[in-house]
């Protein structure tokens, strides 16, 4: 028997802190390197959890729960009646790897379709690691362009998946 309960719900306002940790997290490991170190140390919970709050009720939120245990979550809007975005999709560095991701994808897509969206959008940093998920899962380059993260521009690339 099973006794593992794993679910992606709708996050609620009491998943907020849990979502914030992911981020920073994240942020802090994952970029290192990448993107300037004092943005990196400005990630803080605390900040996070003001970021979060702020954005709740202009996107949606979905967390992946196993256990209890809030493993990862996925935000994103839908733009107009066709094109949708996903704003985030972190996974804590622990959960990476098992497949958290992919679920997280696919359930936006089947609640993007299910709101009558086409398609959806991705962008995210050029050549870092999670380019080749959103490959995997369908994802075909459509721009790049440069992101502003803090005060500073580094290559972006768009993803587009057809819903």
């Amino acid at each position: 028997m099973n006794t593992m309960e794993k679910d992606i719900r709708k996050a609620v306002f009491g998943d907020i802190e849990k979502i914030a940790n992911i981020i920073s997290v994240v942020w802090r490991e994952a970029y290192r390197g990448i993107i300037e170190e004092n943005f990196l140390e400005e990630r803080t919970v605390e900040k996070m959890i003001s970021n979060v709050k702020n954005s709740f009720q202009e996107r949606e939120y979905f967390v992946y729960e196993e256990n209890n245990i809030v493993k990862g979550f996925i935000s994103g809007k839908i733009h107009n009646n066709e094109n949708c975005e996903i704003i985030q999709l972190y996974v804590g560095l622990e959960f990476q790897g098992k497949n958290i991701g992919t679920e997280l994808l696919n359930y936006m897509k089947i609640h993007f379709k299910y709101r009558s969206c086409t398609k959806m959008t991705i962008w995210t940093l050029k050549n870092i690691r999670n380019n080749s998920f959103y490959v995997k899962n369908g994802g075909k380059v459509f721009e790049e362009k440069d992101l502003e993260i803090g005060d500073k521009k580094y290559p972006g690339i768009g993803f587009i998946i057809e819903l």
